[in-house]
């Protein structure tokens, strides 16, 4: 359990910190970014480690966590937690959102490079530009993966959802996971 750290002050938020805004365009795992700046880093990395230590046990249920992380938000205002469930939600959208338009980028990035090898342009420009294309697709690619096949934070994130509803239908009401 431990010290509690990276709490942040909730007290008075704006709306320009919602999920998408900050987040949006910047390369890894929105997970793992929202629950570093939920939990602070320290917690973060504990976290893990307790999910690697119980994945070995092949236990699926997580109470250390459930129970830090429930210790953690039970003390904070109504508003803040809607807010942070807001945060959520839109996190859980923008995940959404790069797996699912990453096979529409990726199936454009192909047919630019077969419409490039059936014309063949002269043009040096054409090759820095589908160098450039290059580039991006393979970010985008890393973006997929890391997003798409983060097991450890998305376990983590749904057992932060699941101790964001409790606390926000009923206050303590609800156990561990």
């Amino acid at each position: 359990m431990g010290n509690m750290i990276g709490r942040g002050n909730f007290g008075n938020f704006d709306e320009k910190y919602c999920a998408l805004a900050g987040m949006r365009g910047i390369m890894g795992n929105v997970f793992k970014r929202l629950v570093r700046r939920e939990f602070g880093e320290e917690n973060y990395a504990r976290y893990c480690r307790y999910i690697f230590y119980e994945t070995g046990k092949r236990r699926v249920h997580n109470p250390m966590i459930y129970e830090d992380m429930y210790r953690f938000l039970e003390g904070k205002d109504r508003q803040v937690l809607l807010f942070m469930k807001h945060r959520l939600d839109g996190v859980l959208l923008q995940a959404f959102v790069i797996c699912r338009g990453y096979l529409l980028k990726l199936a454009a990035a192909f047919a630019t490079f077969f419409m490039f090898w059936v014309i063949r342009p002269q043009q040096p420009v054409f090759g820095i530009l589908l160098g450039i294309l290059a580039l991006g697709i393979g970010a985008k690619t890393y973006e997929y993966v890391v997003n798409k096949y983060s097991y450890v934070d998305a376990r983590i994130i749904l057992i932060y959802k699941n101790v964001l509803d409790t606390l926000c239908i009923g206050g303590k009401a609800g156990g561990s996971i």
